[in-house]
Formats: structure tokens, C-alpha cells, sequence
């Protein structure tokens, strides 16, 4: 740091005011060191396969753009403006996403309902307030995978005077992170590579113990082991499957271990779970004649709606709004009184989900509404199913493995409650995900088809290819429809022909993504927010992207762009799906 820099340093009260004043000369002084120099100590706690990597305090970039070339997802989390502003002019903005967000809190990040296999807080901790820095721990161990890590990097000598930093006691450190179920791998102090001898670090890497692994045998147990006197427990954990596959951007991660799930939200993929069995008459309890709860309202929902109709960002009114109100409150009394007090862990009464009325600010739910959207808002007036986050990290990354394991065993209990001579296909047939959304672009290619007539100029987004004739365009699933089933508007761009084709069943890659944005965002722009799809299109990016929470009257499209990334991610992640580099690949 300068002479200027060091005696300035005192007159600034807030470090966002030094950092913003300073940031030009502190990039180049960052960006002269390398992230292997740097962090020599603790290279070997940096996963060695491509993982969910949190870098907070990122400063210029250079951590996050080091661990990005190593095949890492990253997030960069600075809270300096200028800072944020200097490092993308030097690493650019496609290889790792950015966040204006900072500890203790960390509030931005939390909203991208994601956790992360390594988290960097480097040169970071002497800036938290020792009043804030429990918070800044529990936030921190709240959004750490299971056997994920916590790098801590920080000065450790103590400060005179009000400053920006304050004095840091690693062995203090240590046990905020121990009262806060971590595991402590290592702690190693070592001298400033900028030379300065009235400076030292501590480095130190924590590890959340790995209780994910114990929510793979806890599902099973209820799944295939545990006692059942219907099909609720089965057809609750689905239904968790397709929230967990389909609309995890509604879910809600808190940072003591649990993820609030919004009851009208499991309720409706309840309904879809159920439709098909229930409407084929299906015995789906143990006990012949036994009614069940919902069935009634079940019933007669389906004289007024199709299954194909129940999916977030549809509006009902009249008789369609009653029956499938009504319904979703039945649901919800069914599994607040069967497998949510039901499903328990092994061995034990205690319940593995638990309702919470009060999990969401949506007021009560009326027992007859003329009118309804299946919105966020309307789904968690329902209150929120509180699960365990191994138990939701388990659901979401595994539940294409998962949810098949469900089906198998709902056909086994359906076969055996009837003990009839139907054969074993017809309880599977009954079961298959026809209440998804069925592959329809039709809607779509009637705005390519306006647009054109009204002398538009259209573009393929992953070539950038002028198209002046509707036949020479087609509407690609950016995430394949055969890998998720997602018809979202936003889901649905304007290809040509040989792109299409060539990009079949993969997704595209981040590289392609990045010279496709302006063209996407145009898309965007033009089909869906300057029409009347908006609020349509506003609702299903909410529902089914990570970590956005788009305005219905004025939506922001880099967020939504930035959200499709993160999903692509994921799904190249969970799924190891095969990725598109464009017509060359």
C-alpha cells in the first residue's frame, strides 16, 4: 500500500469508502500477486474436480478467476462498486458471476438458494466487527455443501485506534467455527508476501462434516422400509422430488440447517402426482373403502381442469379458481396430518419435516377464492414444509435417481392395496409424469410469426443468423425438454434450423452462453417483456431459476440471464449432461 493509502487509511470509517477510494491502485497491487502464491497454504483444500466454489470478498477477481480456470463454478462476492467494476474490466463477466453482497449477512447469496463445496474468505474476517462475526459464521456454515470447506485467510495483529479492521484471535476463530458444528482441518500462521513485518496471517480451513451422506439411507428407509398405511409418504418425497428438480427457485434456505419449502408449491405437485392414479381409481390406501381426504376434491377438480393445467404461473377463475383452491387445501390438511407427522427418522418418532405456518409473510389462506394465480405469493400463503437441508441437497441433486426408487415402490403398494388382476404396467403407466408440462412451442412460434409480419428482424440466438422466413426458424428448449420437461418462456429461444439439430439433447455450454446473452436478453425483451406474456414469463424465472425473484411489472434481465447460467450449471452438475460449444462442436 502507498504512503497515501497508509496515511489515509485512518479516515476511513467504512471499508466500502476506502476500497471504492483506492480501488484502481489496490487491483494492481492484488493482480501483481498469483492466486498459487497467495494461498500456497491451503491449495490442497481447493477441490480437484469441478465444484460450487463461494469466493467472499473477492476484491479483483483474481481468486475467483484462478479457481474458475481450474473448471470451478464460482461466486464472487465484493461489496466495492469500483472494486467490482475494475476486476471485470481485467477478468471479464462470462467465466464467474459476480454479487454486490457482504458479511455478516450475506443476504444476496442466501437468495441464489445454492450451497458450495469451498468458500474463500480471504483478507476478509478482520474487517467483520467482532459483534457480527457469530452471525458472519453461522451464515457462512449455512451455505457450505456437506464436506465442504471454509478457507479463512487473515491479518492477525491487533489495530490501534478506530479503524476498518479489527484485532482477529484465530484460537477465538476457531472455536466460533467448533460452536457451530465445524470441523477444524488445519490452522498455520505465515509471514506477508508484500513484505510489510508489522503484518501476519492465519490461515485457516474448516470442514462441515458430512451428514449428507446420511440422508441417501434415511430416504431409503422411508421409501422401501418403513410402514405404510397409504401412498402419502411416497407421494409426499415425489412431490419434493419435482419442487426439488423443477422449481427450486422458490425454495427458501435458512442458515440452521433447514430449507423452507412453500406448502401450496408441494401441494400442487402433489395434485400432479396424484391426478392420474386417482382419476384410473387406483386403491392408494391399505384399507378398501377407506376415503381419503383430498379425493373428494380431487374429483371434482377434474371436471373443471386438466392436469396439464396445474403449473406455477396459470390463472383460474370462477368454478376452475374454486376446485383448484379447494383442493390445495386439502392437500395441505393432508399432509400437515399424514406424512409430514408421519415420516420419521429411523428408529425415533421425530418427524423429518415439520409444517410452519408462519414460514412465509403470506397472510391466511380463505377457504373459497374466486379467483387465483399460482404464483409465489399465493403458493406460500400456504405456509412452508420445513426439511432438513442434507435432506433437500440430497433431493435436489439426486432426485433423477431418486424419484424412480419412489414410483417402484408407490406401483408395489397400489398392486398390493387392490390384490386385484391388473397388471403390473398399468400401476407404473398410471405413474408416469404426464401431469409435467407437456414439449409445446406452439405459443412461441406464433410470436416468432408476428414479429416477422411485422417486419422484426430475428436473429438465431447461438448463431447470431438474420432469419426473415418463420420456416427457416425453430424453438430450441435451451435445457433440453428431454433432460427437464421445462416449457418456461423463458426457456424457449429462436434458433435456426442447423443449430437446433446440431445442439440436439445438450446444453449449451458457458462459453456459448456468454456470445449468445445479448441476443437471448434481446429475445427476451421483445417476445415476452413488451408483450402481455410479461407477467407470465416474470413468474415461471422465479419459480424455476436459482436465486432470482423477478419483478412482474418490471422485470431485469440480467438477473434472469445470470440465473439461466447458474441452472445450466447445476444441471451439468446433478446430471452430467453433455454441454454444446456451438456449431463447431
Amino acid at each position: 500500500m502507498t504512503t497515501r493509502a497508509r496515511m489515509n487509511f485512518e479516515g476511513y470509517q467504512h471499508p466500502m469508502t476506502y476500497y471504492d477510494a483506492y480501488a484502481e491502485e489496490l487491483v494492481r497491487r492484488y493482480e501483481a500477486l498469483e492466486f498459487e502464491e497467495v494461498h500456497a497454504d491451503i491449495l490442497d483444500a481447493v477441490p480437484n474436480v469441478a465444484s460450487n466454489v463461494l469466493d467472499v470478498g473477492a476484491g479483483s477477481g483474481r481468486d475467483a478467476a484462478a479457481l474458475a480456470r481450474r473448471g470451478h463454478r464460482v461466486v464472487a462476492v465484493e461489496p466495492s462498486e469500483a472494486m467490482r467494476r475494475e476486476g471485470r474490466a481485467i477478468h471479464g463477466t462470462g467465466s464467474f458471476d459476480w454479487i454486490d453482497d457482504q458479511l455478516p449477512r450475506l443476504d444476496e447469496v442466501y437468495r441464489l438458494n445454492e450451497s458450495f463445496d469451498l468458500i474463500l474468505v480471504s483478507a476478509v474476517w478482520m474487517h467483520v466487527a467482532p459483534e457480527d462475526r457469530d452471525l458472519a459464521m453461522q451464515r457462512l456454515q449455512g451455505l457450505l455443501a456437506p464436506g465442504g470447506r471454509l478457507v479463512i485467510t487473515t491479518r492477525t495483529v491487533e489495530f490501534s485506534g478506530e479503524r476498518t479492521m479489527y484485532a482477529v484471535e484465530p484460537e477465538r476463530m476457531v472455536q466460533r467455527a467448533l460452536d457451530h458444528d465445524l470441523d477444524v482441518e488445519r490452522q498455520q500462521t505465515s509471514s506477508d508476501l508484500l513484505g510489510r513485518s508489522d503484518v501476519s496471517w492465519s490461515s485457516l480451513v474448516f470442514r462441515r462434516p458430512d451428514r449428507g451422506v446420511a440422508a441417501l439411507p434415511t430416504l431409503r428407509n422411508v421409501i422401501v422400509n418403513d410402514s405404510k398405511s397409504s401412498t402419502y409418504k411416497l407421494g409426499l418425497l415425489r412431490a419434493l422430488c419435482r419442487v426439488a428438480a423443477g422449481a427450486s427457485g422458490l425454495v427458501r434456505r435458512r442458515d440452521d440447517g433447514f430449507c423452507d419449502v412453500p406448502l401450496g408449491l408441494v401441494a400442487l405437485y402433489w395434485a400432479k402426482s396424484y391426478w392420474q392414479p386417482m382419476s384410473q381409481g387406483l386403491e392408494q390406501q391399505a384399507y378398501s373403502g377407506q376415503d381419503s381426504q383430498f379425493q373428494e376434491e380431487l374429483d371434482r377438480a377434474t371436471n373443471t381442469l386438466s392436469n396439464y393445467d396445474l403449473r406455477v404461473g396459470k390463472k383460474f377463475d370462477g368454478d376452475s379458481a374454486q376446485a383448484l383452491h379447494k383442493l390445495l387445501r386439502s392437500i395441505r390438511a393432508t399432509i400437515r396430518t399424514g406424512p409430514s407427522k408421519h415420516t420419521t427418522y429411523a428408529g425415533t418418532k421425530d418427524p423429518i419435516f415439520r409444517y410452519k405456518s408462519d414460514a412465509f409473510s403470506g397472510g391466511l389462506v380463505p377457504s373459497e377464492l374466486g379467483e387465483i394465480e399460482l404464483n409465489p405469493e399465493y403458493l406460500r400463503r400456504f405456509g412452508a414444509l420445513r426439511i432438513p437441508t442434507d435432506i433437500y441437497e440430497s433431493l435436489e441433486r439426486n432426485w433423477v435417481w431418486i424419484e424412480p426408487t419412489v414410483v417402484d415402490e408407490w406401483a408395489n403398494l397400489m398392486q398390493r392395496y387392490e390384490s386385484g388382476d391388473r397388471r403390473d404396467e398399468a400401476y407404473r403407466n398410471a405413474l408416469k409424469w404426464r401431469a409435467g408440462d407437456r414439449r409445446d412451442t406452439q405459443q412461441v412460434s406464433n410470436i416468432v410469426t408476428r414479429l416477422l409480419e411485422q417486419e422484426t428482424d430475428l436473429s438465431g440466438v447461438w448463431t447470431g443468423e438474420a432469419i426473415a422466413d418463420s420456416d427457416k426458424i425453430e424453438i430450441d428448449h435451451c435445457i433440453p425438454y428431454s433432460l427437464w420437461g421445462n416449457n418456461s418462456l423463458w426457456n424457449l429461444l429462436p434458433s435456426t434450423k442447423a443449430a437446433n439439430r446440431k445442439k440436439r439433447h445438450r446444453i449449451p455450454s458457458r462459453e456459448l452462453l456468454s456470445g449468445s446473452r445479448e441476443r437471448i436478453e434481446s429475445w427476451w425483451e421483445r417476445a415476452f417483456v413488451d408483450s402481455p406474456n410479461r407477467r407470465r414469463f416474470s413468474i415461471e424465472a422465479t419459480a424455476s431459476l436459482p436465486g432470482v425473484d423477478v419483478d412482474t411489472d418490471e422485470p431485469e434481465l440480467d438477473p434472469i440471464y445470470d440465473a439461466l447460467v447458474r441452472q445450466v450449471d447445476r444441471m451439468k452438475r446433478d446430471q452430467q449432461v453433455e454441454t454444446w460449444d456451438g456449431l463447431s462442436g
